[in-house]
């Protein structure tokens, strides 16, 4: 920005060209008029100073500010009459000098946001004469935006974003327009409301302006909204279940996608239809996080997805990867009958163990909701007679199973027997027909149980599985996981046969319900725990994943849990015949208001009210 300022008539050529600290000068003195002055957002056309004295010595100030701190600054008094000196009080700061001979002040503007009044004096011959220089120093005006990006629900109010401004902002402008039913506050910046429609990711610009006109803004790409369908639109009409293991949802696995981000994707079956709302989401791979998100099909064709918006987040699919597509239904009201269940696919190694729907209406659960069972598998028995072999171990975020004692991640290790373990021994259980080692359990929130002495048979130990270990976050921020599974038990006996896998782990249930209640205690449950055991020696899987999210959850006639399976035996028992229990899962709430308990198998690791 230049501005010019006219000091008497004469051009004072005065640039203010601020990019960082901003200095505004005001002049004042004997016989100071102003015309249309312009300093702090007063506009300037016209400004003239001086000052006298009888013998006719006179001063008058003319100057340039350059505002950014780093830049050079001079000011350059005019004379009438012999002058032969001129001092300035108090001393010049902010690295600027006085030129005692010519008056004339240069230097280079350093030093935080200030107000200073200096006089110049002009000395001649028995005679003195001043101007006075106000001096004002504006800090960079600069805007940061909190943690994004922001995610929010269509008809529910948000939690307020509140900017970050300096001291000099006066005003605060936005582009481009905020979602409908969103608006921000000029002066404070804050943003606020209850968004009526849905919008895509966008990114936003935040433009600060300070009293002199100087701008600033928040970094770029760093600040984005979107509005999702937290409740969906009711468009697949109401469910009522009244048998048991009800499927709402199709899976499909990934096999590509085009676009960087994709803004098609590749899918091994099924058939999606425009409008339609689906879950993008991986479920192995590497290393985790995992992403996930929504997405809405606009067309399909040739078992290629077209979406209507390129997704946020990339998902790997092959190399041990694997990601699938869930669709999502839209429901009004949805109620799950006494004695009727809403269930998952279970997971084959590439789709299925997720229930995920939106209801705009009221889920009353009366029966069940349940991904028991249906995570990452448990692992197999191994059981050739008279051999040594190692059970496989439970399948996790990793990969699938391997045959192999220690864990795999979350997945519980394999028990093994070595060839020495023989009936004649001693080494038989009570009925005399086998030998078996234990498995460890599957692992996620907390680890899996592992069986922590050993059995010894003719100077032979048999070797029990590791307990499968924890991932994730609580916040789910990490990904949205299924349960790991349990290893399987090794068995050395007569004939190739008999034996225990590990239990699976516990699936992921995602609700989002304007209203989610229950009416009876017991009865009345959402669930992803994990498969237990109730015989021989593979472990429990671990528990899966719950995540609600609701404008008012009732609890007091519902069970939430994501528990890990039990084992044969329990933790702590002496018996080595027998697996072990599984790890706990993560549940997570989201929710405007809620009554009854929070559930305790295992309470929540994670709840955000109000929700978002």
């Amino acid at each position: 920005m230049q501005r010019q300022v006219h000091v008497g008539g004469d051009d004072l050529g005065g640039i203010f060209n601020r990019i960082g600290l901003t200095a505004i000068l005001f002049l004042s003195g004997a016989n100071f008029s102003c015309s249309n002055v312009s300093f702090l957002g007063i506009k300037a056309s016209s400004l003239s100073q001086s000052s006298s004295s009888s013998s006719g010595l006179s001063i008058s100030v003319t100057g340039a500010v350059l505002s950014t701190t780093g830049d050079s600054v001079t000011i350059t008094p005019t004379f009438k009459g012999t002058v032969n000196s001129v001092s300035i009080s108090p001393a010049l700061t902010n690295g600027l000098t006085l030129n005692t001979k010519t008056g004339v002040i240069t230097g280079t503007l350093t030093g935080a946001p200030s107000t200073t009044v200096y006089t110049l004096t002009a000395t001649g011959p028995s005679v003195t004469a001043t101007a006075t220089v106000t001096l004002t120093i504006l800090a960079t005006p600069t805007v940061a935006v909190p943690a994004s990006p922001y995610t929010f629900s269509l008809g529910v109010p948000i939690s307020n974003i509140t900017p970050t401004l300096s001291s000099s902002v006066t005003s605060v402008a936005i582009s481009p327009s905020l979602p409908t039913g969103l608006s921000m506050d000029p002066v404070t910046g804050i943003i606020s409301g209850t968004p009526t429609a849905t919008s895509p990711a966008t990114y936003y610009t935040l433009t600060v302006k300070d009293a002199a006109g100087d701008t600033g803004t928040n970094a770029l790409n760093s600040f984005s909204i979107l509005v999702n369908q937290a409740f969906g639109d009711g468009s697949t009409g109401p469910l009522d279940v009244a048998g048991l293991g009800t499927t709402v949802n199709s899976y499909s696995a990934i096999t590509g996608g085009t676009g960087s981000p994709w803004s098609t994707i590749s899918v091994s079956s099924g058939s999606f239809t425009a409008g339609q709302e689906i879950l993008v989401i991986q479920m192995q791979g590497p290393s985790t996080p995992f992403p996930w998100e929504f997405a809405t099909v606009s067309s399909f064709a040739g078992g290629v997805i077209t979406l209507s918006a390129p997704l946020q987040n990339t998902y790997a699919y092959n190399a041990g990867a694997v990601s699938q597509v869930v669709t999502v239904p839209h429901y009004t009201n949805v109620t799950v009958e006494s004695g009727a269940s809403i269930v998952p696919q279970a997971w084959n190694g590439t789709t299925g163990g997720i229930v995920v729907f939106r209801a705009n209406g009221i889920v009353t659960v009366n029966g069940n909701i349940s991904a028991d069972g249906t995570g990452f598998v448990g692992g197999a028995v191994n059981h050739a007679a008279f051999a040594a072999t190692t059970a496989g171990s439970g399948e996790s975020w990793i990969g699938a199973s391997l045959s192999q004692t220690s864990n795999n991640q979350g997945g519980g290790g394999g028990g093994e027997d070595p060839t020495a373990f023989n009936m004649s021994g001693g080494c038989a259980s009570s009925s005399g027909s086998y030998i078996t080692a234990l498995a460890g359990a599957g692992g996620y929130a907390t680890v899996g149980s592992s069986f922590v002495s050993s059995l010894t048979c003719n100077a032979v130990t048999s070797i029990f599985g590791t307990g499968g270990s924890t991932y994730g976050s609580s916040d789910l921020t990490a990904g949205l996981f299924l349960g790991s599974g349990g290893g399987g038990d090794d068995i050395w006996q007569f004939t190739a046969n008999g034996g225990y896998p590990g239990g699976s782990g516990g699936g992921l249930v995602l609700i989002y319900g304007q209203q989610i209640t229950g009416t009876a205690t017991m009865t009345s449950t959402i669930s992803a725990n994990g498969q237990g055991q109730s015989s021989g020696a593979g472990a429990g899987g671990s528990g899966g994943t719950v995540y609600l999210i609701s404008n008012t959850l009732t609890l007091d006639n519902l069970t939430v849990s994501a528990a890990g399976g039990a084992g044969a035996k329990p933790d702590g028992s002496g018996s080595w015949n027998g697996g072990r229990n599984g790890g706990d899962g993560r549940i997570r709430l989201d929710y405007n208001s809620t009554t009854g308990a929070m559930p305790s198998t295992p309470a929540p690791g994670y709840t955000l009210t109000p929700m978002q």
